[in-house]
């Protein structure tokens, strides 16, 4: 395989970098990080298979950090459910779950915040009880022992007062 890196440009404000490749003759492009690309070395020029290979891997997970921003920002989810949507949006489960991890790890998931607001919300106004709402939370991909956490200082502690 005969792979020529053309041309760099930076992308997303900085934080990313188009890569356009003449790859066996037909033009492609990929988008890495920026760390991605400077940890590389990559320069113009001619590519090497397994240098090629590298960057088709950490595009992918790019992308994947990208989409889970997107998905983010339209509503808050598990790093679990995270997952899934990016699976759904064919992202393989190694790049979705870590693309999950990597948004927790940022603090742009705060499963803590979300399973104690769920369980205000569902208790305070639609009535949901606990055996309710224990399933409801689950089935969305929080940790048993947050939610019982939850529900022990948001109802129990509420009913004690």
């Amino acid at each position: 395989m005969s792979v020529t890196l053309c041309r760099l440009v930076a992308v997303h404000g900085g934080e990313g970098v188009e890569l356009y490749l003449n790859v066996d003759g037909e033009q492609r492009s990929l988008v890495l990080s920026a760390n991605d690309c400077v940890e590389l070395g990559l320069m113009r020029g001619e590519l090497s298979d397994g240098i090629f290979n590298e960057i088709e891997r950490r595009a992918a997970a790019y992308a994947a950090r990208r989409a889970a921003l997107r998905i983010l920002a339209a509503g808050k989810c598990s790093q679990k459910q995270l997952a899934q949507k990016l699976r759904a949006r064919r992202f393989s489960a190694q790049d979705a779950a870590a693309a999950a991890a990597y948004a927790a790890e940022k603090g742009y998931i705060d499963e803590r915040w979300q399973v104690e607001n769920y369980v205000e919300t569902l208790f305070f106004n639609k009535g949901y009880g606990p055996r309710k709402i224990r399933p409801f939370l689950l089935q969305k991909g929080y940790a048993p022992d947050e939610i019982d956490r939850a529900i022990a200082e948001k109802i129990d502690g509420d009913r004690l007062a």
